[in-house]
């Protein structure tokens, strides 16, 4: 069964959320707690939900009310709080496209950034106006974590890349004048 090896969180803290014990497998296979919302009521969220952001018991949790950062709208994210998510994805997410480039070689995010949102806004900063940047680390083989991450272009990204290394599952493709 999928999700029989899955690391126990029980005690462990996501947000207003404090995980109490297993409750089983979602129709997904992905494990299931009980936790326990700082408000008093208990839930029941998944592995993924957990670490994806799903820091409270529900969306009109009155505890919730009170640690929401103000990056985002009902329908937009700012640019810093779409990194800081796409960051903790590559990093923690195995369903991830990018996860065998961060999180399969050990790349992690600092315990104060992952479920602080103002925290990582703080050491990283606002990202510049009218480019497309993302958060980059300073040192490819490091972790996100102050002093190892800056804001970067594309191009600037591609120049700070491990080598490409082929995905498990995927074949390479010949380029045209290549030969066999």
């Amino acid at each position: 069964m999928r999700g029989s090896t899955a690391i126990d969180r029980t005690g462990f803290r996501y947000g207003s959320l404090t995980v109490l014990s297993r409750a089983g497998s979602n129709r997904h296979g992905h494990p299931l707690w009980v936790c326990k919302c700082d408000c008093g009521a208990e839930a029941t969220k998944s592995t993924v939900s957990l670490t994806n952001g799903g820091r409270q018991c529900s969306r009109s949790c009155p505890v919730g009310v009170h640690v929401k950062h103000g990056a985002t709208t009902h329908t937009t994210k700012s640019k810093e709080y779409a990194a800081w998510v796409d960051m903790k994805r590559r990093c923690f997410n195995t369903a991830s496209p990018n996860y065998y480039r961060y999180g399969a070689r050990g790349i992690t995010v600092c315990a104060e950034w992952m479920d602080n949102f103002a925290a990582f806004l703080e050491h990283v900063g606002p990202a510049p106006a009218g480019k497309r940047m993302s958060v980059d680390r300073v040192d490819n083989n490091g972790n996100y974590e102050p002093g190892n991450v800056k804001w970067s272009t594309p191009s600037e990204q591609l120049k700070n890349r491990e080598p490409y290394k082929m995905q498990p599952g995927h074949k390479r493709v010949r380029n045209q004048g290549e030969r066999r």
